[in-house]
């Protein structure tokens, strides 16, 4: 093999050196302080999964960006697409009986495949933090005040949090056949306007107010939202018996240091199916 070939790496594939992996790892080992000092528990599932552990979480939409490839019994394996899928097959099973809440944090590589957003890397690093069976106000806040600490414990002082809700758009959503709100539900997770516009063209109803109600966003000190920052400087909060999940989750790709952070409420309760 030659030389210049031993050099070639797939696309979107990096390599880490010198001071760029000295600073994954000092990420690495602030954020998950972080997690620890809040009492979540470390999980650490496999980097491997039957590919319909992450299609029953993200919808048939994911499976063009899994990684896969056949195991020796003809099944369909994928690399990690995200640590959520994960944690909530964990929490159905291993942890089925538990008393809620649970505290979960996680700390890996995921894998993904979207060559239609350039040249992202397929390879990340992604923590993150789940609060499972507490669906009430003060869950929200806790996960906001461990998002805010991670990410200042990543050294980034300028950031901004939006919050959103499922269930906003759900009626919306409902309205659609399932090969198009599964279209519609990427382009949102992306806040790509204009894919999302020309999806939706002609869309009547209901489904018209999904052009809009992805992108508004709120102000600070705006009526429910200044009693929220208020709650941000209060003491530790203590444990809730509700039904619910929150999540908090950070991003770094390999061929940049800088954290991407986003928050997960999800509108029903973890299902053990």
């Amino acid at each position: 093999m030659l030389p210049s070939q031993l050099a070639i790496t797939p696309p979107c594939a990096f390599d880490l050196t010198g001071e760029a992996a000295r600073r994954r790892r000092q990420l690495r080992r602030a954020s998950m302080a972080v997690l620890e000092r809040a009492a979540y528990e470390e999980l650490i599932p496999p980097t491997l999964e039957y590919q319909d552990t992450f299609l029953r979480a993200g919808g048939p939409g994911v499976a063009e960006r899994l990684i896969r490839f056949p195991d020796r019994d003809g099944r369909i394996l994928a690399l990690r697409y995200d640590f959520t899928a994960s944690l909530a097959r964990v929490t159905a099973t291993t942890f089925a009986g538990s008393a809620r809440p649970l505290r979960l944090c996680y700390s890996g590589t995921v894998y993904r495949q979207e060559p239609e957003r350039g040249g992202r890397p397929r390879e990340m690093l992604q923590v993150g933090a789940e609060l499972l069976g507490q669906g009430d106000l003060a869950a929200d806040i806790e996960i906001v005040r461990i998002t805010i600490a991670l990410l200042r414990a990543a050294g980034v002082r300028d950031f901004q949090i939006n919050l959103g809700h499922v269930g906003v758009l759900a009626p919306g959503l409902a309205s659609l056949p399932d090969d198009l709100r599964a279209e519609v539900r990427r382009w949102i997770d992306r806040k790509d306007r204009g894919s999302l516009c020309r999806a939706l063209a002609g869309a009547s109803g209901d489904a018209t107010t999904l052009t809009l109600l992805p992108f508004v966003i709120g102000r600070r000190g705006a009526g429910p939202g200044e009693a929220l920052h208020r709650r941000f400087v209060q003491p530790p909060l203590g444990q809730r018996d509700t039904k619910h999940q929150r999540g908090t989750s950070a991003m770094v790709s390999r061929s940049s240091d800088s954290p991407t952070a986003g928050i997960g409420r999800p509108n029903r309760p973890m299902s053990s199916s």
